[in-house]
């Protein structure tokens, strides 16, 4: 079974953590969404919650300088995780 894994950083404004396994041209895909909103303390679960994942999102909110900054150290964690074929993507938060 392959495996889709997202850590967000954000506001807490969503639940902490969420998973489901969604079939895709008769392929079990496991989706986990994990909500750090961005702090240090919950940079342990990024180690877990990539390894072997197919793709990863980060997400920072534009309207808080910090989340912009602390973004560069997120991304170069998790691609030091992931493989080189991993699927990386990067959204900002709100969308302009």
């Amino acid at each position: 079974m392959d495996k889709i894994s997202m850590t967000i950083c954000g506001d807490g404004g969503y639940d902490d953590s969420y998973s489901v396994t969604c079939n895709v041209d008769g392929h079990p895909y496991v989706l986990s969404i994990t909500d750090t909103a961005g702090q240090e303390e919950y940079r342990g679960l990024l180690s877990a919650s990539t390894l072997n994942s197919d793709a990863s999102l980060l997400v920072y909110d534009i309207t808080n300088p910090s989340s912009l900054e602390t973004l560069h150290q997120w991304r170069r964690n998790n691609a030091s995780r992931t493989s080189s074929d991993c699927a990386k993507s990067l959204k900002r938060n709100p969308e302009l």
